[in-house]
């Protein structure tokens, strides 16, 4: 014999009716694992995110802040863009490619009044720490 509870929560016996609209279907896995997995996934890409930018923050905190002898090499500029044809929003990075005395190369991100300011052959001292940029003192 079976059991099934009525709208009171009590036990019911006889024979025991499932409601197609509320039984067991075809999609319930799907569903299941749609609300599940799927936040799961977006949560942890944030924290993943925000964690990177963590590590990277602290790890260019503990980097001395160095002075050296450069000379500007490449410029480049990156646009995004996003949106829709009501709201459209762009933005614009820079970067700024320096060779050292030792014919090494490092490209930084560089503010835009930065990127203006700078030419291909300028020589000067570039201060850094890590992978930031601090600035750019050209030489006359």
């Amino acid at each position: 014999m079976s059991y099934a509870f009525g709208p009171s929560g009590v036990p019911v016996s006889g024979p025991v009716r499932i409601d197609p609209a509320f039984g067991p279907s075809f999609g319930d896995g799907l569903a299941d694992l749609m609300f599940t997995i799927v936040p799961m996934l977006v949560i942890g890409g944030f924290l993943f995110g925000i964690g990177s930018l963590i590590i990277r923050t602290a790890h260019n905190l503990q980097q001395p802040l160095l002075s050296r002898r450069a000379r500007v090499v490449g410029r480049r500029m990156r646009v995004s863009s996003s949106g829709t044809d009501d709201h459209h929003h762009t933005h614009t990075s820079y970067y700024v490619t320096f060779e050292f005395d030792d014919g090494s190369r490092e490209e930084f991100s560089v503010p835009g009044s930065q990127y203006g300011m700078l030419a291909e052959g300028d020589v000067g001292t570039l201060r850094s720490q890590g992978t930031w940029f601090k600035g750019f003192d050209r030489e006359t």
